[in-house]
């Protein structure tokens, strides 16, 4: 009865490895823009935007129909006002999965395809290649790639040339005494010698800033085509900035929570986040001697199983939450959120079930074990709540730090028509636009999470969208 379900409410009753994807859109040159649902899971070929987010804008024309949308669902409307809600839009897109919610995005592709018709690599009958520029797109033939060209060069163009510059600079610190001030001095490989020390050591700066660039590149990139293999590269220069600088001067600690959670690892998002929110100075000398003794590629921070579920204030008692960076309370909420919705949805599944003939004919004794087994016995059920108390109580604190973050998240438009912001200051407006950029994809597909804000704010909530741009 429950697949049944599924299949009336389907979006594309086909089946996803056997599906091709819709042709693209026509270019569209960009006015004012805004991002769409996220925005999360739509997008058009864009021509003369913003720079830095070109690539997830679209145009806000008087009327704007066939919205294509990643998955190839597509939704046409007569204005902007009439963009579903992010309640309708989430509902959408759990009917379109096969399986209950179970705390993960399932979204996330390990499996390698074509980036153009989707084929598989676990099909015998064909062989996958990559694009030998930017290394994270594949292709079954040189048609697919030619009808994905446009779509894909302004990615590929830009990481192949961060790529050069970087591996330049890299090759610059291999053997230097720049750092040193002596007639005497022997050349050093810094990357064996100064492994967190990074861009307090000035010739170091280049190759940060020439990185840092690359590794914001390639986030986009695995914004847009949700590879598994693309949010590890995006992962993989994140965590080396900060494994080469151990005061993280880039800030970019704030979006690895959300890399983590986009492939769906939320231990090492909650451990990476307590890890820095415990006093730093405390830590320094024993995190300086790990960094010290590290090699590129290595997780160099706590990893705990289960951890995800414990208070993150009651781990880091001496924290003032109101301290406590806005990037980290999003994440940690949306952590909180992921636990809550999947022990929901198996709390759904159970009643399913227990509605059909198979389970009407089980007797209580049977049917509590597998309600135990499903959702949990009275031990687990009251940690659900304990997760629900969390997440009511990060929420305030959210607001509290930043009153415009919660209400855009369900109603984006007002903040996101605006330019992005080239800095911000806590508690700002434009803090909350640089975080919507990170956290709105994981909120919309967490099911309950949009109506659970909306029920404190409402379905269109009016906030502060006032920034400062300097010229």
């Amino acid at each position: 009865i429950y697949l049944m379900m599924i299949s009336i409410y389907k979006f594309i009753p086909v089946a996803r490895g056997l599906r091709k994807r819709t042709p693209k859109m026509p270019i569209v040159k960009t006015g004012a823009c805004f991002e769409c649902l996220g925005q999360s899971f739509c997008y058009v070929r864009v021509q003369q935007g913003p720079s830095l987010y070109t690539r997830k804008l679209v145009p806000l024309p008087k009327d704007w129909t066939n919205v294509h949308y990643k998955r190839n669902y597509r939704h046409t409307m007569d204005s902007p006002n009439s963009f579903p809600s992010f309640s309708e839009a989430l509902e959408k897109e759990i009917l379109d999965k096969e399986k209950p919610y179970d705390g993960k995005d399932p979204n996330l592709e390990s499996e390698i395809k074509c980036a153009w018709c989707r084929e598989s690599a676990a099909n015998n009958a064909i062989t996958l290649s990559r694009c030998v520029r930017c290394k994270l797109v594949w292709y079954c033939s040189k048609e697919c790639q030619k009808e994905d060209f446009d779509g894909h060069k302004g990615y590929c163009k830009k990481i192949g040339k961060l790529e050069a510059s970087t591996q330049r600079e890299s090759a610059a610190l291999c053997s230097t005494t720049d750092h040193i001030f002596s007639a005497h001095a022997v050349p050093q490989n810094l990357f064996e010698t100064a492994a967190g020390d990074f861009w307090g050591i000035i010739v170091t700066r280049d190759y940060m800033r020439a990185r840092m660039a690359l590794a914001d590149e390639v986030y986009h990139l695995a914004y847009e085509i949700e590879t598994k293999e693309s949010w590890e590269c995006a992962l993989n220069h994140s965590l080396e900035l900060l494994r080469l600088c151990i005061s993280d001067n880039l800030g970019i600690r704030y979006r690895l929570p959300f890399i983590l959670l986009y492939l769906n690892r939320d231990d090492d998002a909650f451990s990476f986040i307590k890890y820095w929110m415990d006093d730093f100075d405390d830590h320094y000398d024993e995190r300086r001697k790990i960094h010290k003794n590290s090699r590129e590629g290595e997780w160099i921070y706590p990893r705990q199983d289960g951890c995800r579920y414990l208070d993150i204030f009651k781990e880091c008692p001496t924290v003032t939450p109101k301290y406590v960076d806005l990037w980290f309370l999003v994440a940690l909420c949306i952590i909180k959120m992921r636990i809550v919705a999947a022990n929901k949805a198996a709390q759904d599944s159970l009643k399913l079930f227990s509605k059909s003939p198979t389970g009407k004919s089980f007797n209580d004794d049977v049917t509590t074990a597998i309600s135990e087994f499903t959702v949990g016995d009275q031990k687990e059920r009251s940690m659900v709540e304990n997760q629900r108390r969390q997440v009511e109580r990060l929420m305030d604190q959210i607001h509290v730090n930043n009153p415009s973050m919660l209400p855009s998240i369900i109603n984006p438009m007002p903040l996101k028509s605006k330019p992005l912001p080239q800095g911000y200051s806590r508690g700002k407006p434009a803090e909350a636009y640089l975080v919507l950029n990170d956290c709105n994809r994981c909120f919309v597909r967490t099911p309950g999470a949009t109506a659970w804000l909306e029920k404190r704010f409402g379905k269109r909530p009016k906030y502060d969208v006032s920034i400062d741009y300097y010229h």
